[in-house]
């Protein structure tokens, strides 16, 4: 699967999937399965993508395999495909968030200025991204009853996220802050 891109086929809200970069770390694992969660709650397949450079390839399929098995142990009927995608994890992820329904990342960065450095993956695909990002700092598999956090601006990009965001709460049955 080695330099495929996700596209969508606009006929519903299952043509675009939860997508979820995957690392070989347990926040990794973690993330993936919480999407996983997420996607089944929303009635849409889940991506596991892991983004690496031909010098990783070796390690790649055994990173994939560890994700899907961590999924398919909690999530048997959902749809679930893995990916190996050539290139940084942070452009990967931002070029493939244009056809995601959400895209989930694991976070193992404390919540301090190290979560700011430039060169993150966090912060490349946040900035960059079109679809909604989770960056996933936890321990639980499944979605908890807190509210969805979004912030605004005056702009149309600020219009399209509250959008997003009252449509996840929804479907997750839980309110959001502005």
């Amino acid at each position: 699967m080695n330099g495929e891109s996700a596209t969508a086929n606009g006929s519903s809200d299952a043509a675009y999937p939860v997508i979820a970069g995957v690392d070989g770390t347990f926040a990794a694992i973690r993330a993936a399965r919480w999407a996983a969660a997420v996607a089944e709650r929303i009635d849409a397949p889940l991506r596991l993508v892991h983004a690496a450079d031909a010098a990783q390839h070796h390690s790649a399929d055994a990173v994939l395999r560890s994700a899907e098995d961590a999924v398919r142990t909690h999530f048997k009927a959902l749809p679930t495909t893995g990916a190996l995608v050539d290139g940084s994890a942070g452009q990967v992820l931002t070029r493939l968030s244009v056809g995601a329904r959400l895209l989930v990342i694991g976070s193992h960065e404390s919540p301090s200025q190290s979560a700011l450095l430039a060169g993150s993956t966090t912060m490349t695909v946040t900035a960059n991204s079109t679809c909604p990002v989770v960056a996933w700092r936890g321990h639980g598999m499944s979605p908890t009853r807190q509210p969805i956090v979004v912030g605004v601006d005056h702009d149309q990009h600020s219009r399209v996220a509250i959008t997003a965001a009252f449509e996840f709460a929804d479907r997750l049955g839980v309110g959001v802050i502005a």
